[in-house]
């Protein structure tokens, strides 16, 4: 028996191309399972295999908890624990959550064997199919060739042809909109996800995330591949991506590369997404100029203005008026996707809203102050309103016109003008009487924003486009004129 049991984990171990000693701990558990399964009564047992002869044993295995734990127990859990009185009594320095082993001798029916089987079936499944999660963990995030084997509702199933015996799924929320598969297709998929539990394809698969388009383009343009040019960033919304990319070698244009000759390269990958719009921008270092590229069809110089929030990564871009529109996109897709793509907010006003600003504020007269104190600011660089919202009593003390109590008086009618427009900014965002004022807005328009959640200017200039047109039945033109007339009432 010994030896028969040294044979079969030997060939074992070669028929499933796995270690030795996980055959042997394999067995151990189904040997250890079986009997605790061809029992009456509950017990815990561990079997031990000399890995030299053969042979085995059996042994009843007990945790020590504190004896109060123990009498607490139901009656059913008992069977595995033991109380430390009970436990010092086998040996004298057994200490709590120590497990004591005790010999069992167990006739081996034909009924264990049955059952040894099946537990040892089940566990070399289990070895097998870690091991190649192991193997295969290291391809998350690559591009595999794939063929259809079998189509559902919910996904695709697919089979790969460099690894065999390897199935792979495809949920249809990882599709794109256009994807249709028939059997035997070839197709190309990004691993996603490696599962080693027992249930389901071992590998899980996208279309859709956006190391999808990175290694689709990494097959198209070598100088990816060779690390000449530098993928900084994707987006993908619906049916329309962006692509960040840099060159180390200032003599290769890395757009230009990934494009190709008359647009090869990014046509080839377009017809793998099923044609869907791919973009391809510049990276750049500077924020702003990121942003510029990112708003593209958008041409830099229809941007006039940019103001930019680094504490809360929010940036606001002027442009011209006739131009809004294209910079926005077709339910604000475009501003979206360039959002998604730096990881700034980004909101776009038109260009005269940037200059309302700038001559309401250019002559501080909200401040009240003195036609020779403003001059003096104007000459220091404080020509708008904004510029004082952060000055501090020691910023105004080295001015050497102004001594300390004039300091002090100016800093305080300062901080006075923006506390009341703060106060007058929260009343007219939160004031539902502050929308019936919108040039465009109607009776009718009015009373289905009762009906909706938009209860305030602040709630209608932070929707976007689609949300507005889900919340109420206006088309999309009127919802994105509404939400501008919203922004600029609020901004003025």
């Amino acid at each position: 028996m010994s030896q028969e049991i040294l044979d079969t984990v030997e060939m074992l171990a070669n028929e499933k191309d796995l270690s030795r000693e996980t055959v042997f701990q394999a067995m151990e558990v189904s040997m250890g399972a079986a009997i605790e399964s061809t029992r009456i009564d509950p017990i815990c047992v561990e079997a031990d295999i000399d890995r030299s002869t053969g042979s085995y044993c059996f042994f009843q295995v007990h945790t020590v908890i504190e004896d109060d734990a123990y009498d607490q127990l139901p009656l059913a859990e008992k069977y595995a624990m033991q109380s430390l009185a009970e436990a010092k009594k086998l040996d004298a320095n057994v200490q709590v959550n120590d497990v004591i082993r005790q010999p069992l001798k167990e006739e081996q029916s034909r009924m264990f064997a049955f059952r040894m089987r099946q537990n040892l079936n089940k566990a070399l499944r289990k070895a097998e199919r870690q091991k190649l999660a192991e193997k295969m963990g290291s391809l998350v995030g690559s591009l595999l060739t794939c063929q259809v084997k079998r189509v559902t509702r919910e996904a695709i199933f697919v089979e790969f042809p460099d690894y065999r015996d390897i199935t792979g799924c495809l949920p249809r929320t990882e599709c794109l909109n256009r994807d249709i598969f028939r059997i035997n297709d070839v197709i190309k998929a990004c691993v996603l996800k490696v599962n080693a539990e027992d249930q389901g394809p071992l590998i899980g698969l996208s279309r859709i995330c956006d190391q999808m388009l990175v290694e689709l383009f990494a097959l198209e343009v070598p100088e990816i591949k060779e690390g000449i040019i530098e993928v900084k960033g994707c987006a993908r919304l619906d049916d329309r991506y962006k692509l960040a990319v840099k060159s180390s070698d200032s003599r290769i244009d890395p757009v230009g590369a990934c494009v190709g000759m008359r647009g090869s390269r990014v046509q080839a990958v377009s017809s793998e997404l099923g044609s869907d719009r791919i973009e391809i921008i510049l990276w750049d270092s500077e924020p702003s100029k990121y942003v510029m590229n990112a708003l593209s069809p958008l041409l830099p110089a229809e941007i006039k203005f940019i103001e930019v929030d680094e504490l809360d990564q929010r940036m606001t871009v002027y442009v011209t008026q006739e131009h809004c529109d294209k910079a926005i996109g077709y339910q604000g897709q475009n501003v979206r996707l360039a959002s998604m793509l730096t990881g700034w907010h980004l909101k776009i006003l038109p260009e005269d809203q940037c200059k309302t600003d700038q001559v309401s504020e250019a002559g501080l007269s909200d401040l009240s102050l003195d036609d020779e104190i403003l001059e003096i600011f104007q000459q220091a660089g404080y020509t708008k309103l904004s510029d004082f919202k952060n000055i501090t009593l020691e910023d105004l003390q080295k001015f050497d016109a102004f001594d300390d109590e004039i300091a002090q008086q100016i800093h305080d009618q300062i901080k006075e003008v923006f506390f009341m427009r703060a106060l007058s900014q929260v009343a007219q965002e939160e004031s539902p009487e502050a929308l019936s004022n919108l040039p465009s807005m109607t009776d009718q328009i009015q009373q289905q924003f009762e009906a909706s959640s938009i209860k305030s200017l602040r709630d209608l200039a932070d929707c976007s486009v689609v949300d507005l047109v889900d919340e109420t039945n206006i088309d999309d033109k009127l919802a994105g004129k509404l939400i501008m007339e919203a922004r600029r009432e609020l901004d003025h």
